[in-house]
């Protein structure tokens, strides 16, 4: 995406430890190996929030939305590390994906390792990783031209029992794996819609970017218990609407 207007962030909550977003679409985080840009969304916030020392916990690709959340202590930064790395940081996403599958849930466990030009790929020796989803809404469409199905994805065996149309499916990672939802999904012949990377269905794009939104964080901390939501933005927000007339 290009021309993003650098709008002021929303602040999700906030304590003395940390800062949680609503990540907007279209923002780097942190500045991309790839290529050099202006301002961050973490300069923007920092600047925001007059708190140059801010530090960062994780991050989301460019074009996921949702919530993103920052350290304002090394001691807090820390403590998130280790909840990550424990697995005791639940993270929910929500994904648009093209192709509606025949089952209501699933665990995918295939290994990541890094490919070429930023992607990632399923290979054996790759880093364990798990994905749960399940079916939130289903959107078939009729089996023609416009609906292709995604072939099956490089290493991942044949994909899963699916017909064409889109499906709105809850994501939760076991593991914090870079693009982990986008390839497992990918795996299963379910490719989140415009996804660049691993779409590899030809179907015409109902969003205008990667459809994929941090819906929900959950953790705990100091004896206390955290929950932070980031509401739907606009773009998914209409696609799913529209998918939703189209079917009635």
């Amino acid at each position: 995406m290009t021309n993003v207007p650098r709008a002021p962030l929303t602040v999700l909550a906030e304590n003395e430890s940390f800062v949680a977003i609503a990540k907007p679409p279209g923002r780097l985080v942190v500045p991309d190996r790839a290529r050099a840009e202006g301002p961050t969304l973490f300069d923007d916030l920092k600047e925001q929030l007059e708190e140059p020392t801010l530090l960062i916990t994780h991050r989301l690709d460019r074009d996921t939305t949702g919530v993103l959340l920052f350290a304002r202590s090394t001691d807090a930064q820390r403590a998130f590390t280790h909840l990550f790395e424990t697995g005791r940081f639940h993270k929910t996403y929500f994904a648009l994906v093209n192709g509606v599958p025949s089952e209501d849930s699933g665990r995918v466990t295939h290994p990541l390792a890094e490919g070429r030009r930023s992607r990632r790929v399923i290979r054996p020796e790759g880093k364990a990783s798990a994905t749960r989803w399940r079916v939130l809404e289903r959107f078939p469409a009729p089996g023609d031209e416009r609906y292709p199905l995604a072939p099956a994805f490089e290493g991942a065996g044949e994909p899963i029992a699916r017909t064409p149309g889109h499906a709105w499916l809850e994501c939760e990672p076991e593991t914090g794996r870079t693009h982990q939802i986008r390839v497992h999904l990918a795996s299963l012949g379910l490719p989140i819609v415009a996804d660049v990377f691993y779409d590899f269905s030809g179907a015409a794009p109902v969003t205008p970017r990667c459809a994929l939104h941090a819906a929900k964080a959950e953790w705990e901390m100091s004896n206390e218990r955290y929950r932070v939501e980031a509401p739907l933005p606009e773009d998914l927000a209409s696609a799913l609407a529209a998918l939703r007339k189209n079917a009635t």
